[in-house]
């Protein structure tokens, strides 16, 4: 599966670090959703939580580089499995942009807002599920028990409970949090035009100007633009400063800019199992066979791109490398005929689809066409509609796009998973990832990945596509940033 993404990070910083120079500069960062509302509790989207994390921060961030977590607002911990706990010791010196300074207070104030009805966050409540209690020690010192000590648990606490400032976060205030968004982030929010554009200026006091050396950017203008097109117009006006290009779009456009990735991108088919038709595993080896992955690598990539054998990175130390499967229309024929399929009785799915991938899944949809499968598209242009959809289990395909997983992820994979948007069950898989949640080691835990996504293989729960190591931007004029943390915007960097 495409990785949640989270989960993908550009860097912008003035030239110039006067107070009027970044006050009167402003980097216009183009996004292709509609964020609709700013409410911590109940967002949902890549692109709304990337934007958003510019004011909100978590414990610790996953290292682009390294895969290993990067302290963030904490500086350190400490996992004891015999107590089932871990204790956390807090960044000395971060206030929020209220001017509160953060305690463990905010932290537990956080933590006990997410699992409150009257808050709204069920989306986000299956990620500390096994949290049993957070016990304050101190102003700077907590300790987190579990009731069920998992890695995933480990991993999901640290890097997604973004903590807000308990001062700002009542429920007298709850109808502000739509448009008013309050964290510790080296960004505050200065303006916001629901589903259209959000200013963001500078937070002076951020904790991390100093500690990473950094002086404090120019302002950020984040809009909605429908896609690459228009992002290229805006582009070409000098009205558009960075936007992200989908990888199969960027490869055939000369004003797309490459740079190195430490991830892998790339497309895939992801495909809905609760479907009859769907469950038989024919009919999924037969939709892999039929795609002819290679003819379009080369007639819209220019022969780019890798083809994929599953939806995971092949960058991941523990990645199982293999031979992908290759365009075989008389195998997927005679796969199709004996699950019941032929010319008089055809297969007809629909496949979701967004703007971004239309072209790529108009190809597909022709070559499954030769084998007298009828697939029906349909574009979903809403992120939090989309993600509903997927959640809801209400489609047949999905045409997937973006950064692509470094490991199978419990929560999403296990047939009792909160994100197992497939419907996918096996208990083989089950079994792999019930002990891959409970180890710790990084060598114990690189042979479990390599095991389970060798299983994902053979259950085959998507159609894989195409995939790259390069990130491709638009960027306008003095614009530049690190290509390994490219969205990290408190290194964007713009020259006068």
């Amino acid at each position: 599966m495409i990785k949640n993404s989270l989960v993908w990070f550009l860097l912008v910083i003035l030239g110039a670090g006067s107070a009027r120079g970044f006050c009167d500069t402003k980097i216009v960062y183009g996004i292709t959703s509609r964020i609709l509302s700013l409410d911590p509790f109940t967002l949902s989207g890549i692109d709304s939580y990337t934007v958003t994390g510019f004011a909100v921060e978590p414990l610790a961030r996953v290292d682009a580089i390294n895969g290993g977590l990067r302290p963030w607002l904490a500086e350190k911990w400490k996992i004891d499995k015999k107590t089932k706990s871990i204790t956390v010791l807090l960044r000395n010196g971060v206030d929020f942009h209220n001017s509160q300074p953060l305690t463990s207070e905010d932290v537990l104030f956080t933590w006990k807002a997410y699992n409150d009805p009257k808050f709204k966050g069920a989306i986000w409540q299956p990620m500390w599920k096994d949290i049993e209690s957070i016990e304050v020690i101190d102003s700077l010192n907590f300790r987190i028990v579990f009731g069920k000590l998992s890695y995933q648990g480990f991993l999901n606490v640290m890097t997604a409970l973004r903590i807000l400032p308990q001062s700002s976060y009542k429920l007298q205030s709850q109808k502000k949090w739509t448009t008013q968004l309050v964290g510790s982030g080296p960004f505050q929010i200065e303006q916001f035009r629901q589903g259209q554009s959000l200013l963001a200026k500078p937070f002076l006091r951020w904790w991390g100007w100093k500690a990473f050396d950094l002086t404090p950017g120019p302002k950020i203008l984040v809009k909605s633009i429908s896609d690459a097109k228009m992002a290229k117009q805006l582009l070409l006006k000098k009205q558009l400063d960075i936007f992200k290009i989908p990888s199969d779009e960027a490869l055939s456009d000369q004003l797309a800019q490459p740079f190195d990735s430490t991830f892998s991108r790339g497309f895939s088919i992801a495909i809905n199992m609760r479907n009859k038709y769907l469950s038989d595993s024919r009919v999924r080896k037969a939709l892999l066979l039929l795609w002819n992955r290679e003819a379009l690598n080369e007639k819209v990539y220019q022969g780019k791109m890798a083809l994929s054998v599953d939806g995971f990175s092949n960058i991941s130390p523990s990645y199982p490398t293999a031979a992908p499967v290759e365009h075989d229309l008389k195998k997927a024929m005679g796969l199709l005929k004996s699950a019941g399929f032929d010319s008089d009785k055809p297969l007809k799915l629909k496949i979701l689809t967004s703007a971004e991938s239309r072209r790529w899944v108009e190809l597909y949809q022709s070559d499954a066409a030769k084998v007298g499968v009828e697939i029906s598209i349909e574009s979903v242009i809403d992120e939090g509609t989309w993600w509903k959809v997927m959640h809801d289990g209400k489609y047949e395909l999905a045409a997937s796009n973006g950064s692509m997983a470094d490991l199978p992820s419990k929560s999403v994979w296990h047939s009792e998973g909160f994100y197992n948007n497939s419907g996918l069950k096996d208990k083989k898989l089950d079994k792999m990832l019930e002990v891959l949640d409970l180890e710790f080691d990084p060598k114990e835990r690189a042979k479990l990945i390599t095991k389970a996504i060798l299983r994902i293989r053979e259950i085959q729960p998507e159609v894989p596509g195409l995939s790259t190591t390069k990130a491709y931007y638009y960027l306008g004029p003095g614009v530049t940033f690190d290509s390994q943390r490219p969205l990290e915007a408190w290194y964007w960097q713009k020259s006068l």
